[in-house]
């Protein structure tokens, strides 16, 4: 299964997006470590919806090629 980091990747770029995960970028992910796994805290992407657990399933496929080509 792919990581939520590049599903949110994927998301932003199908819609000329873009994310940035760094300090003060517009998406902050967070894993509480509590069983659940990581989920997104912070969302400010100007002009696109946070996406829906249910968004991200279709970008699941994609995202392990995306990871799985980036392997070294």
């Amino acid at each position: 299964m792919a990581s939520l980091s590049t599903k949110v990747k994927l998301y932003c770029e199908a819609s000329s997006k873009t994310a940035d995960f760094g300090p003060g970028g517009n998406v902050s992910l967070q894993d509480d470590s509590d069983g659940n796994g990581p989920y997104i805290k912070e969302w400010n992407v100007t002009g696109l919806a946070q996406p829906t657990d249910a968004d991200l399933a279709t970008y699941d496929a994609a995202a392990t090629t995306e990871e799985t080509n980036n392997t070294v």
